[in-house]
Formats: structure tokens, C-alpha cells, sequence
């Protein structure tokens, strides 16, 4: 598994960390893709060397960062390297910036498409839009009879969610079938509509409990922890909800699944 540079504070210690996930021969590798000579990557590793900041950047690519986790592993480098703790300061705040800004879903989620108020107050009244748009990924959902069969609907209300779909160019009808155009909508956690659309897929998890299948998961309960712990736990469930996000961009569209996620203090 990937180490995540955001959760690191010091370069050095997510360097051993590579070096120890990727065994014989990963010192060499780095100390060779870094530039400097393996007696003295040898010093960096026990602290009392440290890698400049160009010789730090090359190892960009043999970590396979993103942009973004690029520009953290550099800022940490120049907080490592500061040599006052003015300096420091300064590439600290830019540090509990970017992750400030990575504990909000739309920031991490990304590739979102913006509408107009009517139509995002339309699109999330009701869980059926986002549903049936979802639906049209899979081929065997894209007529509108396999969508009415599908959720057991009436040909008026699906009817009507795929013209509101395709007028907002969500999705785009060629003959009898239905083909994505856009995907997806992504609702802020400062819209008025949240509570009403987390309301929306919290009365079909209900309705879907009551069927008691044995494929499905249903699970609530109630911690006590340190604040720590908890803090620990919500960054955990941000990086599945990402790490989910990042599976459902190559997997096939076979079946139709929802998930709502709570966490929060009583």
C-alpha cells in the first residue's frame, strides 16, 4: 500500500518508510535518483545529513506523487530545512492549509460539474435523479423500460427524471438509449439542500434494512474515545470515501450500490 505524504511532517521519515515497504536495494534507488552518494544518503538517513531541496524534488516521480502531494513533500522539505522558526512558521501555515482544505470532500473528491440553483435544487430534491443518472452508466440500464423494471417505477416517473436529466445535459438519448454526458454533481456541505438529500438515501437505507438481505451492510453503534482518536478516525473515513472514489473511476458498471457515511459527537 502506498504511504500518504499528507500524513507525514518530516521527508526523512517517509523516505525510511519507502526504503523499508520496498526492501533490498530501495536505498540505492533513492540515494541514485537523488543525486548524492550513498555514504552520504546514509548520514541523511540518520539525521545528520539532509538532502537540498532540488536534490529532495527528484524523488517526485520514483514516489509516483500526484501534483499535489508533490508540492506537500516539497513544502515539508523547506519546513525541515527551516532555519528560523519565523521561516518555519510560514511553511507551517501553508502545511494546515492544505490539509484544512483536504478534510472537505469537495475539495478531494474533485471533477464535479456546477449548475445553476434550480437546477441543483431539482437534481437533489429527490433521490431518483442522481439515482437513474447514475443507473445509465450500466448498458443494461439505459432504455427507459429497464429503468422502470430496474426500480420499479411508473413510465411517468421515469419519464419525467430522464427529461429533466437530459435537459440539463446530464445525459443524451440516441434512439431508445440513454448515454451519460456529464457526471457528476457533487453537493457542498454548506448547501441548504444537504439535509434534505442525506435525508433522501437515509429513508431508502431504512426501506432497504427492512428486506433483511443478507448482502447487504447496515451497521450503527456509539464510541467513547479521546478527542485524538476521534479527529484520527474521521481522517480515516475521508481517505476510504477517496479511496472509493478512486476504484469507482476504473471499475465496470455492473450493479448499482449506494452508501451513506455518518460520524459525528453526541
Amino acid at each position: 500500500m502506498k504511504a500518504n505524504i499528507f500524513d507525514y511532517r518530516e521527508i526523512i521519515q517517509f523516505i525510511r518508510d519507502w526504503i523499508e515497504a520496498n526492501g533490498h536495494g530501495a536505498k540505492s534507488i533513492i540515494a541514485q535518483t537523488s543525486g548524492v552518494q550513498l555514504a552520504y544518503f546514509s548520514l541523511v538517513l540518520k539525521g545528520r545529513a539532509q538532502l537540498s531541496l532540488e536534490q529532495a524534488i527528484r524523488l517526485k516521480d520514483l514516489f509516483e506523487f500526484t501534483p499535489e502531494e508533490a508540492e506537500f513533500f516539497l513544502l515539508l522539505a523547506h519546513l525541515n530545512r527551516a532555519g528560523s522558526k519565523d521561516l518555519a512558521q510560514i511553511y507551517e501555515a501553508q502545511i494546515q492549509n492544505i490539509l484544512r482544505k483536504r478534510t472537505l470532500l469537495k475539495e478531494r473528491i474533485g471533477n464535479v460539474v456546477s449548475f445553476s440553483i434550480e437546477e441543483q435544487t431539482q437534481y437533489f430534491s429527490c433521490w431518483l435523479y442522481p439515482a437513474i443518472h447514475t443507473a445509465i452508466l450500466n448498458p443494461n440500464l439505459r432504455t427507459q423500460k429497464q429503468l422502470e423494471n430496474h426500480f420499479h417505477l411508473t413510465s411517468l416517473e421515469v419519464g419525467e427524471a430522464l427529461d429533466f436529466l437530459e435537459g440539463i445535459n446530464l445525459i443524451k438519448k440516441e434512439k431508445s438509449s440513454y448515454f451519460v454526458e456529464s457526471f457528476r454533481m457533487h453537493l457542498p456541505s454548506d448547501s441548504p439542500l444537504i439535509t434534505q438529500y442525506h435525508t433522501q438515501w437515509r429513508l431508502l437505507a431504512i426501506r432497504d434494512l427492512n428486506k433483511m438481505k443478507q448482502d447487504r451492510v447496515h451497521y450503527s453503534s456509539v464510541f467513547s474515545l479521546s478527542k485524538k482518536d476521534a479527529a484520527a478516525l474521521q481522517k480515516e473515513i475521508l481517505d476510504l470515501i477517496e479511496g472509493f472514489e478512486k476504484k469507482l473511476k476504473i471499475s465496470e458498471d455492473e450493479v448499482l450500490y449506494s452508501m451513506g457515511v455518518d460520524w459525528f459527537e453526541l
